[in-house]
C-alpha cells in the first residue's frame, strides 16, 4: 500500500525568476498544442504571466480558473487555468488558514508557466485532474526521496497520466550530485543549469581594486559613493559567538557598531537571503556574502534585501585580509546590471542533483 501521507518537497532552482528566458516560453505558448502545467502555485500578476500577441485559449483546453477564496487570482491566455488541492493535507494537518484555499504562489518558485496546479498531499487527485483537463505537457518540480515506485504517488500518478499520452517533465533536484530524485523510467528528469545572461555587480575598494560577481538585488547605494567596510566578525553584539556573527546570524550583531557600513560575512549554515535580514536591522547599507571553503566559487545569483553581492571563496579570503588590514577601509557596490549572450551557456549548475 502506498504511504498516502508520505511528503514531497519542491525542487527549488537556485535562480527560478532568472532561470526562465520568456520570450522563448512565449513562442511555445502561440501553438495550440502548447499546454503546460506546473505543479505548484503563480503569482498571476508576475510579468511572466502577461499574454499580450497570444492567441486564443485552446479549444481543447477543458480546466477552470479556482479563484473561488481569492477573487484576485485571475486568469489569462497564457495563465490560462489554476486548480489547488488541499483535501487530504487538510485531513492530515487539521485547519489550515485561508493561504491555502487558492492557487496562488507565496514563494516564488511558480510563476512562470501556463497552467498551474498547486499540491500537497493530493499529488494523485491533481495528476488526475491533468487528464480530465486536457493537459499535454507537465512539468512537475516536486519529489520525495528515491524509493519503490509503489510508494512513490509521484510515480504512480505520473505513470496513470503517460498511459493518457501526457510528457511529464520533472525536475531532479538541486542538493548536489548523486541526489537524484524522480527516477521511474516514464518520466523525462532533467538537471539544473545557467542561462545565457549574467547580473554583474561590481565591489569597487577604496585602493580601486574591483571584484566582478553578481546579484539580483534591487536596493542600490548612491552611484559613486563609499562606505565604510567591515568584517561581520567584529561588528559582534556583547553575547554573540564570533562565529554566529560571521554567519550573520539572527541577533548575533550589534547595531551600533553596524549601523551606517557595508558588512562582509561568511556563508554557511543560515540561508543566504536570510541572512541579509540582519544587516539591514542592524542599519547596514550594504553586504558582500563571501563563499566558505565548501562553496568555492559557486555564485548564487539571489534577490538580496538590500545592496549586496557574492563572491568566491578565493576572493574573499583576499577581501577579508584587505578589511582585517586598517580599520579606515571604504567600498562601493554598484547595482546589477543586466548581461545577454553569456558563453559558455549553459553549463551544469554546481547544486544540480544530476
Amino acid at each position: 500500500m502506498m504511504d498516502e501521507s508520505r511528503g514531497h518537497k519542491i525542487t527549488f532552482s537556485e535562480h527560478d525568476e532568472a532561470s526562465r528566458n520568456d520570450e522563448e516560453m512565449r513562442m511555445q505558448m502561440l501553438a495550440d498544442e502548447a499546454q503546460t502545467s506546473i505543479i505548484e502555485g503563480a503569482w498571476p500578476e508576475s510579468e511572466s504571466c502577461i499574454d499580450d500577441e497570444l492567441g486564443p485559449i485552446p479549444s481543447k483546453w477543458r480546466g477552470i480558473c479556482q479563484n473561488d477564496s481569492d477573487q484576485t487570482f485571475q486568469c489569462n491566455r497564457k495563465l490560462i487555468g489554476a486548480r489547488y488541492f488541499n483535501k487530504g493535507y487538510t485531513t492530515l494537518a487539521g485547519f489550515l488558514n485561508s493561504s491555502f484555499n487558492t492557487p496562488r504562489d507565496t514563494n516564488g518558485h511558480g510563476s512562470h508557466t501556463l497552467f498551474k496546479y498547486q499540491v500537497f498531499s493530493d499529488i494523485l487527485a491533481a495528476f488526475d485532474m491533468e487528464i480530465d483537463d486536457g493537459v499535454e505537457v507537465l512539468s512537475v518540480s516536486l519529489g520525495g526521496d528515491a524509493g519503490a515506485y509503489v510508494n512513490d504517488s509521484i510515480a504512480i500518478g505520473s505513470f496513470h497520466v503517460v498511459k493518457h499520452g501526457i510528457v511529464i517533465v520533472t525536475s531532479a533536484d538541486n542538493s548536489s550530485p548523486g541526489t537524484v530524485l524522480n527516477v521511474a523510467p516514464w518520466l523525462i528528469t532533467v538537471s539544473a543549469s545557467t542561462i545565457h545572461c549574467q547580473f554583474p555587480s561590481y565591489i569597487i575598494l577604496g585602493n580601486k581594486k574591483q571584484y566582478k560577481r553578481e546579484s539580483l538585488s534591487v536596493e542600490t547605494l548612491p552611484k559613486g559613493k563609499f562606505f565604510p567596510i567591515i568584517n561581520a566578525a567584529s561588528a559582534k553584539a556583547p553575547h554573540a559567538s564570533t562565529d554566529d556573527a560571521r554567519l550573520c546570524k539572527a541577533g548575533e550583531l550589534d547595531p551600533k557598531k553596524v549601523k551606517g557600513n557595508i558588512l562582509v560575512y561568511l556563508r554557511g549554515d543560515n540561508a543566504r537571503v536570510d541572512k541579509g535580514q540582519q544587516p539591514v536591522l542592524a542599519g547596514a547599507v550594504g553586504m558582500v556574502l563571501a563563499n566558505d571553503y565548501a562553496s568555492g566559487d559557486e555564485i548564487i545569483i539571489d534577490p538580496h534585501v538590500l545592496p549586496a553581492t557574492q563572491i568566491s571563496y578565493t576572493d574573499g579570503l583576499e577581501l577579508f585580509a584587505y578589511v582585517n588590514s586598517t580599520s579606515t577601509l571604504t567600498t562601493s557596490i554598484t547595482h546589477p546590471t543586466t548581461q545577454l549572450g553569456t558563453k559558455p551557456a549553459p553549463v551544469m549548475a554546481a547544486f544540480s542533483s544530476i
